[in-house]
């Protein structure tokens, strides 16, 4: 799972800015069914340069046509993490790849 943002970034954690960075998304099943995330910052080498956690994901908004449970997860973690950021930097330019 990653997002390519276009354009400057900055780390919401630390405030380093990125140019042209891929989030790259890594989801972390906790107990409960609680979802913990890192979403990493890297280059495209992949070479990680920061990270920003989010914890205790638990509104997660599920795409109805979608019948795969797998690929219903992985939309709606993108959703989420876009969602998030969109309320910090709301005229972020990003595409999933």
């Amino acid at each position: 799972m990653a997002i390519k943002i276009t354009g400057f970034f900055t780390n919401p954690i630390n405030e380093q800015i990125f140019k042209d960075p891929i989030l790259t998304l890594v989801p972390h099943l906790e107990p409960y069914g609680k979802i913990n995330m890192d979403v990493n910052i890297t280059n495209l080498n992949g070479d990680i340069k920061g990270c920003f956690p989010y914890f205790d994901i638990t509104d997660l908004t599920y795409e109805q046509t979608e019948v795969n449970p797998y690929v219903k997860l992985i939309n709606a973690l993108q959703n989420y993490v876009i969602s998030k950021l969109l309320e910090i930097y709301p005229d972020l330019v990003y595409e999933f790849i």
